[in-house]
């Protein structure tokens, strides 16, 4: 018998090893679309840790297709527009605007 897990309210008990680590339930992977070597974010919500498969998006204005990866950061192609349009093409852009 497969469990669903979206939209429930299930409790699944593990142990964290030594180095802090956790399995998450194969089933409840496949639920949510996790795949091995997936991306996950994890992030502290009053007194809970939330785990949520990472869907990269822009990081200007959230939107989540036509991006463009550079150095870990997505742009989306219309934020891409707008930022050359302000800078223009041949802008001398230093790494963290440092001179």
């Amino acid at each position: 018998m497969k469990r669903k897990w979206i939209g429930m309210s299930s409790e699944v008990f593990r142990t964290i090893d030594n180095l802090g680590r956790v399995v998450l339930p194969s089933d409840m992977r496949r639920s949510l679309g996790i795949s091995e070597d997936d991306e996950i974010e994890l992030s502290l919500e009053k007194n809970r840790i939330v785990i949520r498969k990472r869907i990269p998006s822009c990081i200007f204005c959230g939107r989540k297709t036509h991006l463009s990866e550079f150095d870990g950061k997505y742009i989306c192609q219309g934020c891409f527009l707008l930022l050359e349009k302000v800078f223009g093409k041949s802008a001398d852009v230093r790494q963290g605007g440092q001179e």
